[in-house]
């Protein structure tokens, strides 16, 4: 999986999840790969987080919070950093959260995820998002998550 390289600042990754455990493993595993992440357990709080300006590189967001919708949450950031990257995340599946329900989301994980497939999203968007192309704009349509290792379905 990639790792940022040394020479380039750190991608920030803003973790949002109301399950304090599922928050630790998620900023656990994305610090062991190098990223540096910001974690806040509830929406209001991440929206607190990108209107103090904090450097946010992607927002990974749970669809379901104690305190306010994932997709309410979205809508906030949108507007505080329309070229924000989005992940949203969901443990109710892909069935309940379909894509056109979340249509400010670059790309949908339905928990539980493998890290692979997280850590592959977060890399190409912010490749995308710094790259000649320029960043992903919501609205855009959701890519199909990439093949895991040996061509087989993510989390399969």
């Amino acid at each position: 999986m990639p790792v940022p390289s040394s020479s380039g600042p750190r991608p920030t990754i803003l973790v949002v999840d109301d399950d304090r455990l599922v928050l630790a493993s998620i900023q656990r595993m994305l610090e062991v790969h190098g990223l540096k992440t910001l974690g806040v357990s509830s929406g209001w709080g991440a929206v607190e987080v990108l209107q103090a300006g904090t450097r946010v590189d992607v927002l990974l967001i749970d669809l379901v919070l104690d305190d306010a919708s994932g997709a309410e949450v979205i809508e906030h950031a949108r507007r505080l950093r329309p070229d924000l990257p989005v992940i949203a995340m969901s443990g109710y599946g892909r069935h309940v959260a379909d894509f056109t329900e979340i249509p400010e989301a670059d790309a949908y994980l339905g928990k539980p995820f493998d890290n692979a497939t997280l850590l592959s999203w977060i890399d190409r968007l912010t490749r995308r998002r710094s790259g000649p192309a320029g960043p992903p704009g919501p609205g855009r349509p959701v890519d199909p998550p990439p093949a895991a290792p040996g061509g087989g379905e993510p989390g399969a």
